[in-house]
């Protein structure tokens, strides 16, 4: 069994030293966080903003564990922010869409964003055709389209912070 694990670290991809100090929020959105989760019980990818500014990311693809955390700037955070207001997924409602089946991969998205708290679960749906051909194509576009926002946006700061090899 092969684990990798890199908690807290205090170094960039270039080995340049970074403050330990957190940002403090410079908006009125008040407390900020953001989950996403996509898999089964043993292999899956998991990204967590917490309210700290700490970016987790878990990934596990049996026998391999990975786990990183880093520091994000207030600005990084904000961008995280846009992107959720900007999607309109705060106001859609996942009753109409498809629940995943036991030991099927599922898509769940956690947001609080001011006093707001939302929490969706969706089969995980690999292509714009299974959203259209849903009860709720609107709706399921848009948690869709918000998972690869979000999935996207978050990968690539773990990528270009634990980046091993310099640009």
């Amino acid at each position: 069994c092969f684990t990798a694990e890199m908690e807290g670290t205090t170094k960039g991809p270039l080995g340049i030293q970074y403050s330990s100090i957190m940002a403090t929020k410079g908006d009125d959105d008040g407390e900020f966080y953001l989950r996403y989760y996509q898999g089964t019980a043993s292999n899956f990818l998991e990204f967590e903003l917490t309210p700290s500014f700490t970016l987790r990311y878990v990934n596990s693809s049996p026998p391999s564990l990975i786990r990183r955390s880093c520091t994000l700037s207030n600005t990084t955070v904000s961008e995280f922010k846009r992107i959720v207001r900007e999607s309109g997924v705060m106001e859609l409602d996942d009753n109409k869409w498809p629940q995943p089946k036991e030991g099927n991969t599922r898509a769940e998205l956690e947001i609080k964003l001011m006093n707001t708290h939302i929490s969706f679960n969706s089969e995980f749906l690999t292509s714009l055709t299974s959203v259209s051909a849903s009860s709720d194509p609107e709706g399921l576009g848009i948690f869709f389209n918000s998972c690869i926002e979000v999935k996207g946006f978050a990968g690539s700061l773990i990528r270009g912070h634990f980046n091993k090899r310099p640009i």
